[in-house]
């Protein structure tokens, strides 16, 4: 990159009226499909998955396998462009509790090294902020995370 950022978010849900600007649907689009001058893309959301007991956020691509989805990552990446996964969003129903630390911080490490993604986007907003343990768990579970990638740097 030449220290210029210009982010968007991909949408991980089926467009829908209502959804885009002035009521209108937004384009679905591949990965692949996004203009090059958007040199970093937030995956968008890592979330609650409906119908999931467990209550830590998770990724699932819906409209391709895992597969095709890390090819289209590898062909970002190939351009020199970064990939990065979102926490939360405004309609997150993230609601951790205390011993869920671990847990989150492991699924964040598993979808960054399954998806080969480039960082992690925080973007709790709204009812996340405050929902169960999330003001301790969050933070606890992104210092785990933090801590383990940076004891792989060796100076």
């Amino acid at each position: 990159m030449n220290g210029n950022i210009m982010m968007g978010f991909w949408h991980n849900w089926p467009s829908s009226p209502e959804q885009g600007c002035c009521g209108g649907a937004f384009r679905e689009v591949i990965l692949t499909d996004i203009p090059q001058e958007y040199n970093v893309i937030a995956i968008a959301f890592m979330n609650v998955i409906d119908g999931q007991e467990d209550p830590v956020p998770d990724f699932k691509p819906y409209k391709c396998t895992e597969s095709e989805f890390r090819q289209q990552i590898e062909v970002l990446h190939n351009q020199g462009r970064q990939v990065i996964i979102s926490l939360g969003g405004a309609e997150s129903n993230i609601a951790l509790h205390t011993g869920d630390e671990l847990a989150l911080a492991m699924r964040i490490k598993d979808l960054i090294d399954k998806f080969d993604f480039d960082g992690l986007d925080i973007a709790l907003d709204q009812k996340a902020m405050t929902a169960a343990n999330n003001k301790t768990v969050i933070p606890t579970a992104l210092r785990m995370v933090k801590d383990y990638y940076l004891s792989l740097i060796h100076i």
